[in-house]
């Protein structure tokens, strides 16, 4: 799930530019992903409203991984209410779900909300601190 429809459509072309036998589509504001697609990125703003019939047309049983970035925001009601449909409360099997993999740059979040409810454990983190110490470089970007 993507947050903006800019990073939707940049997705689809990377995802599609190294996978070109994959059909990959997208499901945000008027244009709905096929069914027949391979990877579907979907806008939660979309998919995520309460009682989305959008959402409704995913079986999760045929989904094998579920990829959440900016996971930080994955607290909120519209993320939540994607995860409950792949992950029912009520559905003694849930751990036969697809996997739910999400990245973030901020694990906290400001208003003390738990991540971990949703993920878990980390399997990969490093600090900026870390970062300096190891002395990681990032190439200076101007725009003017």
């Amino acid at each position: 799930m993507k947050n903006r429809e800019e990073l939707l459509y940049q997705a689809k072309r990377q995802i599609s530019k190294f996978n070109p036998d994959l059909i990959v589509d997208v499901d945000q504001g008027r244009n709905k992903a096929s069914m027949a697609a391979d990877i579907i990125i979907a806008s939660v703003q979309t998919i995520g409203k309460s009682k989305s019939e959008r959402l409704a047309r995913y079986d999760p049983r045929l989904f094998k991984c579920i990829i959440i970035d900016e996971a930080h925001h994955s607290a909120a009601k519209t993320y939540r209410n994607v995860i409950q449909h792949f992950f029912p409360e009520d559905n003694p099997e849930n751990n036969l779900g697809p996997v739910i993999w999400g990245c973030s740059a901020t694990l906290a979040r400001h208003d003390g909300l738990a991540l971990n409810k949703i993920f878990n454990k980390v399997v990969y983190q490093k600090t900026f601190l870390e970062m300096i110490k190891e002395k990681w470089r990032v190439k200076k970007l101007f725009f003017y």
